[in-house]
């Protein structure tokens, strides 16, 4: 039997934005940035640019 690994902020955020994408909610060229996208999903920096 397989144990789930938690998955973290970074694995989300990237889950996320992909979704974002793949939606069109986010279109070609747009530019995100760090610090915003860290005030959205109330995370520091660093798992925002690991997802990245």
């Amino acid at each position: 039997m397989l144990k789930k690994t938690p998955r973290t902020s970074a694995e989300d955020i990237r889950r996320q934005l992909a979704e974002r994408i793949i939606s069109s909610e986010l279109a070609p060229g747009t530019v995100l940035d760090e610090t915003q996208l860290a005030a959205e999903f109330t995370v520091s920096r660093t798992p925002v640019r690991e997802a990245l």
